[in-house]
Formats: structure tokens, sequence, C-alpha cells
């Protein structure tokens, strides 16, 4: 590797750290705290459940990914707007999240949750017959599979609240993206697992288990959802902007600048004309997103009508 890759390298975390991350770590705290809401209920819940049903069950403390992923869609739409260099109104942004985006979070959020309940139990059944070389196989390939579908978590929440699509294109453009961009989810994987690694130390260093226990949960109270989200969200834009938006543009129309964001509803009529001229099938910003001309035209004959 040339010492330009590495001063590269070097440049591009030091760019991260300052000013990504340093310019806007009260703005991911102020997002955490407004996460912090529904996961205290979130956890409330699942305490209770866990209460009356007698036990610590992992498949209940799984519940906080469903509970709360229609929530995690305010931190990607403020991550998002992070990673366009755009204003960031936290409270106005995370609603906002929350209410365009709510439900495509809520079914992902379901779909993960089952998702992690098979393979929690596969390994489970596998880890019980190592020795058989069947199994080992089928091992291996269950690891790359839940590797794979890792990789797509990366890219659908920031694909979701970015670009306008179906829940099946979604899917469909999150698993071409854990291949097309592998190297990008592959840093993405590393460095979480470096912030996991930080945390652990951290926390085990207080050797007491109630005093870890509560360092957790300052950590997550504080800062950690919103920085794991910043992570992924951030590092998977670049690879959705490459791949995704631009992809339903002409190659001539690649290099066209994103207008500036407005908030559809409140367009005035003659914004919404000069939006809606041209071809119904193509694809225009609006809002940050990108959405077809005659999504516009229907707004237009709404507000007309």
């Amino acid at each position: 590797m040339t010492a330009s890759n590495n001063n590269n390298k070097d440049s591009k975390l030091v760019n991260f750290l300052s000013n990504v991350f340093g310019k806007n770590i009260k703005t991911l705290f102020l997002a955490n705290l407004l996460f912090d809401i529904p996961l205290v209920i979130s956890a409330g819940i699942i305490g209770m459940i866990t209460y009356f049903l007698g036990g610590i069950y992992i498949f209940v403390f799984a519940l906080i990914i469903p509970f709360t992923a229609p929530f995690t869609a305010g931190l990607f739409y403020i991550v998002r707007n992070i990673a366009c260099c755009n204003d960031v109104s936290v409270v106005r942004d995370f609603k906002k999240g929350i209410k365009d985006n709510a439900f495509q979070f809520m079914i992902q959020g379901i779909v993960n949750y089952f998702v992690f309940a098979g393979f929690y139990m596969t390994f489970e059944f596998y880890r019980n017959d190592i020795t058989n070389p069947i199994i080992i196989a089928a091992l291996v390939m269950s690891i790359i599979v839940a590797v794979i579908y890792l990789f797509m978590t990366f890219n659908m929440g920031m694909m979701t609240v970015t670009v306008e699509l179906k829940l099946v294109n979604i899917y469909k453009n999150a698993l071409l993206l854990s291949f097309i961009a592998i190297v990008q989810n592959g840093k993405t994987f590393l460095a979480l697992l470096f912030i996991g690694a930080v945390v652990f130390s951290l926390v085990m260093a207080l050797g007491n288990m109630t005093a870890i226990i509560c360092a957790l949960a300052l950590l997550i109270l504080l800062i950690l959802p919103a920085l794991l989200t910043l992570i992924i969200g951030y590092d998977s834009y670049s690879a959705i902007n490459d791949f995704v938006i631009r992809s339903k543009f002409d190659e001539d129309r690649q290099c066209v600048e994103q207008p500036k964001e407005r908030v559809l509803p409140q367009l005035s009529r003659d914004e919404l004309t000069e939006y809606a001229e041209g071809d119904p099938e193509e694809y225009i910003y609006v809002d940050g997103k990108l959405v077809k001309r005659s999504t516009v035209k229907k707004m237009l004959e709404k507000l007309e009508n």
C-alpha cells in the first residue's frame, strides 16, 4: 500500500471525526435524547413481559428491534441530512423522518426480528453437533447468509429515508448493495466492531456488575444509538447515491445538483407546476427524496381541486 493511499485513508478518518462527528455531536446527543423516549418505553414493556414470564429469554429481549424500529427512521433522517450537508433541525427532522417512513421501518423491524430468531435457532441447532462435516458446512453457509443480510441492513435504513421506493425494491437494492458495496460494508462492520470493543473494554474495566449495567445504560441513553446510526448511515449514503439514486437518471444527467430541499405539501401552485412539467415517469428531487413527476402532478391536482 502506498503512502498516498495511507494519507488518503487518514484524511478521511480525520474528516469524519472532526467535520462529521465533531461538528454534529450536539445534534446526535439531542437526537439520541428524542430516541430515548420510545426506547425507555419499549424497555419497560419488555421488562414487564420478562417479569410475567418469570425468566430472561433472548427472544423477549430481541423485541426491542421491532418496538423501536419506526423511531429509528427519525435518527436515519437526521443522519441523511448530515450526509447531504443540509441544515438540521433535530425535533422537526426527527418527527418528519418518523412520519414519512415509520411504516416501512416497522415492517423492516418485524422482518429483522424473525430473521434474528431464525438465525439464532439455526446456530443453536448446529452447535449441538459441530463434529459432523455436513453440519459444519451448513453452519458456514448460515454464517455467510447472516453476514449478507447484515450488510443488507446497513443500507436499508438510509435508502428508505432517501429514495421513494416500494419495500420489495428496498430489499432488492439492499441485496445488490451487499455485494456491490462489499468493501464499504466491510468497513462499516469493522467500525461497529471497534465501537463495540471500546464500549466493552470501558464497561468491563469497572469490574462491578451493577456499575457495568449502569455505565452501559448511560451510554445507550446519551449517545450510542445515534452514534451507531451515524456510522451506518453516513457510510452507506455514498453507495446509495452512486448505485441507487444515480441509476435512476440517464448518464448525461448524473451531475445535476440536488435542488434545495422542500416539504412537498408546502410548495406553492407555481412551484408544483414547475416540478410537474416533463415526462411523468422521470425522477426528480423533491424534499430530498427521488420521486416521479407523476407524484407531483397528483399533488397539483389535489391542490387545484
